[in-house]
């Protein structure tokens, strides 16, 4: 999950082609796996491994070192800060204007702009490329390289429009291809390079027409300068720009795909369009009319309206009996899993109790009427909807994907003894938070997602890093590994089968 400064965000990185906004329960990039060996074809001129040399007229310039210093310090003491309370947070407004005022005086930072300046006469005078260096691009990316080395491998510097897009995604919208991502750290013959793992694709989508697959892996996006860059580095909100764009236009990505004992290196080309993300939408199981199969691949700030709406439609429907399918979801907004989760719970139930640093209790998530404003009204809460799916008869899906916001659910709903039984594979294991603050710049607008909080349910129990045991113990058909979720037939939906088992004993 992830936080902007006045509300926490459960998301993950992964999500439709960003990380979304708020305290965020997304997953962690997966640890690095082994992999077949991978066979690449590499043609010259259309290598995304060689060196690519950028081109701008602007010269580095006494400004431009000024706003390093006075960041690097700005972000240096910002990292000491966390948000738990309103008090922290008036707080935390407070120490932003002290650093307005006194970072200029920092001693650490006359040591760096030295340091840097040191650095800036070996570029201007033995670089080859010395006349076309682009100063904004490099201090761009030094930013984002000093976020990414703090030891976070949730901590990202985001740009005002990188910060813009993925908002616009969380409300439940934006321009893309349509896919849902996750970090993956994937080797390639001696080198492990970071990748996108394409969890699921939306069905219409741009992705799904190119011929893009669960499973595929992106490891290089055509830039708008028409050059081919890796995502390792891009590095992800870079990638996610990259890959995103305006409507109409058209992107080319590398990607890997299993074929047998090797991967193929294919490339696809994309039409970017405007996507609406449906988060949650359920049907009537052919096999048995009174069960309804409700599927959640994440939690938007549209998904409890569109949660609602798919119970209330397969009710209607006749199904008297769910099954709550969260497998792949990884996570979304700490907003949007309370007002889900309100429907099952009883007024004051606990949700979710963040802990600092420091181990002390820094918010407790409840269930409880709300009111929310703007993109977040999807996520409010009233009294009548409060415990309104409690004498519900279910089970829940999960599988190695289900992550943060989505595992919360999971938790939630097992720790109050509501969920017949968890079936399918234990989940990711993700029970930390990230928060996003503005960032002071000079003359120009940034924000950092960092992590925050750990995070506990009802039981009390943290499942960072061991996940969610099922109850019922259940894998995929062999053979559908590449196949999106929403795909599956009955008949090779070997976990959907098992779920449905479960209600019946």
């Amino acid at each position: 999950m992830e936080a902007n400064e006045k509300q926490p965000d459960l998301t993950g990185e992964s999500g439709a082609e960003s990380a979304p906004e708020s305290e965020n329960l997304a997953p962690e990039p997966n640890e690095p796996e082994k992999h077949k060996p991978i066979f690449l074809s590499k043609q010259c001129g259309d290598d995304p491994f060689r060196e690519e040399k950028e081109k701008s007229t602007r010269p580095f310039s006494v400004g431009i070192w000024a706003s390093l210093t006075v960041i690097c310090v700005c972000i240096a003491v910002l990292l000491t800060f966390t948000l738990t309370s309103a008090a922290e947070r008036k707080n935390y407004r407070q120490a932003l204007e002290d650093l307005r005022v006194n970072t200029a005086n920092a001693p650490t930072a006359t040591v760096d702009a030295e340091n840097l300046k040191i650095l800036e006469g070996v570029l201007a005078n033995q670089s080859l490329y010395a006349d076309t260096l682009d100063a904004e691009a490099m201090l761009q990316a030094a930013f984002k390289a000093y976020v990414a080395a703090s030891g976070d491998r949730y901590a990202v510097l985001y740009t005002e429009e990188e910060f813009n897009a993925m908002r616009e995604e969380t409300a439940g919208q934006y321009v893309g291809i349509g896919v849902h991502i996750e970090d993956e750290d994937f080797t390639v013959g001696d080198e492990t390079h970071k990748v996108f793992r394409i969890v699921s694709v939306d069905v219409g989508s741009p992705a799904e027409q190119a011929g893009v697959r669960a499973n595929d892996r992106f490891y290089a996006v055509e830039t708008a300068e028409g050059s081919w860059k890796l995502i390792s580095a891009l590095g992800h909100s870079g990638a996610v720009t990259a890959i995103r764009g305006e409507k109409g236009t058209t992107v080319r990505i590398k990607l890997f795909r299993q074929n047998g004992e090797r991967y193929d290196d294919l490339t696809v080309t994309c039409e970017r369009k405007r996507i609406d993300v449906i988060s949650a939408e359920g049907r009537i199981l052919e096999q048995d009319p009174t069960v309804g199969v409700i599927r959640m691949t994440s939690f938007d700030l549209n998904t409890p309206v569109q949660f609602r709406k798919a119970v209330d439609d397969c009710i209607a429907g006749g199904a008297t009996r769910f099954v709550f399918d969260v497998r792949g979801n990884p996570g979304g907004d700490l907003r949007s899993i309370q007002a889900v989760l309100s429907g099952f719970l009883r007024e004051g139930d606990l949700i979710l109790r963040a802990v600092d640093k420091n181990g002390r209790t820094a918010q407790e998530t409840r269930c409880e009427v709300v009111s929310n404003s703007g993109d977040a009204e999807g996520c409010n809460v009233t009294k009548q909807q409060i415990g309104m799916y409690r004498d519900l008869n279910f089970v829940i899906l999960c599988d190695q994907d289900t992550a943060s916001a989505a595992e919360v659910f999971t938790a939630t709903l097992r720790d109050f003894g509501l969920t017949k039984a968890i079936v399918g594979k234990t989940t990711f294991g993700k029970g930390i938070l990230q928060s996003i603050f503005e960032i002071p710049f000079k003359e120009m607008i940034g924000y950092i997602k960092l992590t925050t909080h750990s995070y506990v349910t009802e039981c009390g129990e943290s499942y960072h890093g061991i996940g969610i045991a099922p109850t019922v113990e259940a894998d995929r058909k062999a053979g559908t590994e590449s196949t999106d979720i929403s795909r599956l037939s009955w008949d090779d939906d070997n976990q959907l089968q098992a779920a449905v088992r479960a209600l019946n004993a």
